[in-house]
């Protein structure tokens, strides 16, 4: 398990001086795949994975506000949280079958189980959890280890948007 690390353009390093140093390689023109497979970390992470399904009565506008300017769980808990990005289910009812209709899902990264320990009672998620409550028709979580591919384009952007 690597202490942290930095997410820039879709590859993961273990340090920001590894990064850096790929950095200032990739200016002087040297093949990044070469050099980055030099310093490239293979973070694992633990993903916490909440699904929602809201009240009939929840407009659209209320969840994409909720999602957009009220949760902010990076901001909430630097340092617990690495990175969390949100979902729409996109077929919420062409799988109804299977889906029990939760239609949205987050993403939480936090370091490994002892983040989550930290994540879990702090008095920021206990914000967000009544917060989002009187929404909430019903709620699965699930939590998984996680490596983190560097070969999937948009993942580092999406999940970490200020490089966490």
């Amino acid at each position: 398990m690597y202490q942290y690390f930095v997410a820039r353009r879709g590859v993961f390093f273990a340090s920001r001086a590894n990064y850096r140093a790929w950095n200032s390689q990739r200016k002087k023109g040297v093949n990044s795949a070469i050099f980055s497979s030099i310093f490239f970390a293979d973070p694992m992470v633990l993903l916490h994975l909440i699904y929602h399904k809201f009240k009939p009565e929840v407009s659209e506008a209320e969840i994409e506000r909720m999602y957009h300017e009220d949760l902010n769980l990076k901001a909430r808990m630097p340092g617990i949280v690495l990175g969390w990005t949100w979902y729409k289910n996109i077929s919420l009812e062409s799988r109804a079958d299977v889906n029990e209709g939760f239609s949205h899902g987050v993403i939480v990264y936090v370091r490994d189980l002892e983040g989550l320990n930290q994540y879990l009672p702090h008095p920021e998620h206990l914000k967000v959890k009544a917060l989002q409550g009187p929404m909430l028709e019903k709620i699965m979580c699930m939590d998984l280890e996680e490596q983190l591919p560097a070969d999937c384009p948009g993942l580092a952007e999406r999940a970490f948007p200020d490089g966490a």
